[in-house]
């Protein structure tokens, strides 16, 4: 739930960002960059078991990421944007 919260208020903030002040992110590697940092700074709110629970899947999509990134078509779609 905890990780699903971190996801949501990325999503929403970024929408509000869109609608109201008319900023688009650059990619949506952005927005999970965004929800990852919202799960590492709201993490002290957890018990220390679920703490530790919920880095390891951060660290997981963090991985994720990296190597998602690695592929050129991605890359290519990024710079079009920029």
């Amino acid at each position: 739930m905890f990780i699903f919260a971190g996801f949501s208020w990325a999503l929403w903030t970024t929408r509000n960002k869109m609608v109201i002040e008319h900023k688009f992110s650059k990619s949506p590697s952005d927005i999970m960059y965004l929800a990852l940092s919202y799960l590492q700074k709201w993490a002290v709110l957890l018990k220390e078991e679920d703490r530790e629970r919920m880095d390891a899947v951060r660290r997981v999509i963090m991985d994720w990421m990296k190597s998602l990134m690695q592929f050129p078509f991605l890359m290519l779609w990024r710079s079009s944007l920029l």
